[in-house]
């Protein structure tokens, strides 16, 4: 099934990355039972949503001709980025880094903040 550009995005804003998807029928796989459980990887260019299944396989999901329903979706990722308070903070470099990091903590962002080393080829 072809899906126009808008569509597609429309798409991708129902079933973030992290869906939970529950699958009623999947056309031509007869070894991908009706029940079975997976998880949105992403939604590629096609419209199709590309899965990890439960029981280990990667199969994608075309709506309109596979039948699912979806269980649950992750939650929504906050993109405001907090304030540092950073007026009269002292200058130095690890003050600073410090402050960013109890303000992100504080916001609830915890992602792991990775810096390119020498062996990334950053110099």
């Amino acid at each position: 099934m072809m899906f126009d550009h808008k569509n597609i995005e429309r798409i991708k804003e129902m079933y973030p990355k992290g869906t939970r998807i529950r699958l009623t029928a999947m056309a031509g796989e007869s070894d991908m039972p009706s029940g079975l459980m997976g998880t949105v990887d992403f939604v590629d260019d096609a419209g199709q949503l590309q899965m990890v299944w439960d029981n280990g396989r990667s199969l994608a999901l075309v709506p309109g001709e596979d039948s699912f329903a979806t269980i649950s979706q992750p939650e929504p990722v906050q993109t405001q980025k907090p304030d540092a308070p950073l007026i009269g903070a002292d200058g130095n470099i690890f003050n600073i880094m410090g402050i960013a990091s109890c303000t992100l903590k504080a916001a609830g962002m915890r992602e792991p903040i990775v810096f390119p080393t020498i062996t990334q080829g950053w110099l």
